[in-house]
């Protein structure tokens, strides 16, 4: 019987395999064996759970290697996942809210690493504070289902956020969340019509000058860059302040932006 193993509350930092890339890994453990030995941080597994699920439901063998004690487990998680998995944009988010709601203990010291705002959190995993934010609403506020939606990219934490607010009960989000997206698009009112007549607010406005420059794409991603550049910059119309932004920008930085819309 293969030994067991708690996880680390850092591990959770990012979210499990979708159900089809965990059981594409369960099927080359199968064939292959384990290959990458799991993680382990004072006897917690800090990386290699969806590897440790697969053992434990195969019935195979867990290589484990222990962690030495210096090491930060929280940068250790953060460096071993942040680039290796292909992750959206408001999945970094709900990350970053993980991690500004970590306890000082889990980092392994007696004070924090410095990690553990908002600020900081949103400036480590490279998104903007109000998505940072936005995610705390949802992992708050949030049925089991719709965190699940966000934490697997299906939707995007804007959009969550104001599915919270407008439906404060969990109760009531369950079954819309259970639905998906689009359901939770047309509980809002949120169809492709309605959101071409609410143009006004200049958010929107800004949402819909990306979905000029980057046609066909999900846009909803860099709506967040966007407005940490905007914060960073004078206090003009928010909509003037990115077409601005979008004036200067060359050809090459214009790729750029239009390659951050790309899943």
């Amino acid at each position: 019987m293969s030994a067991t193993y708690p996880i680390h509350p850092a591990a959770n930092l990012f979210p499990m395999l979708p159900d089809d890339e965990f059981e594409r890994l369960k099927e080359d453990i199968a064939t292959n064996d384990l290959q990458e030995a799991i993680v382990l941080y004072k006897g917690q597994i800090v990386d290699g759970r969806n590897r440790y699920k697969a053992c434990k439901e195969l019935g195979r063998h867990i290589s484990v290697e222990e962690l030495e004690d210096d090491h930060d487990p929280v940068a250790f998680v953060i460096s071993a996942n942040l680039y290796r998995r292909q992750l959206k944009q408001s999945q970094k988010a709900m990350c970053a809210a993980r991690m500004a709601g970590l306890p000082h203990g889990v980092h392994g010291k007696e004070v924090p690493i410095g990690t553990s705002s908002a600020e900081s959190a949103a400036e480590l995993f490279g998104v903007g504070r109000r998505a940072v934010f936005r995610a705390l609403d949802v992992l708050r506020k949030g049925c089991t289902e719709l965190i699940r939606l966000c934490d697997l990219g299906k939707v995007s934490v804007s959009l969550a956020s104001e599915f919270v607010e407008a439906f404060p009960s969990k109760q009531k989000q369950a079954p819309i969340a259970k639905r998906g997206r689009k359901v939770i698009k047309e509980a809002l009112g949120k169809d492709q019509a309605t959101a071409t007549t609410k143009a006004t607010d200049p958010k929107e406005s800004v949402i819909l000058q990306l979905e000029k420059a980057c046609t066909g794409q999900d846009v909803e991603s860099v709506v967040a860059d966007v407005e940490r550049w905007l914060e960073s910059h004078d206090d003009r119309p928010v909509l003037e302040r990115f077409n601005s932004l979008w004036a200067v920008a060359g050809e090459t930085d214009r790729d750029a932006i239009r390659a951050m819309v790309i899943e």
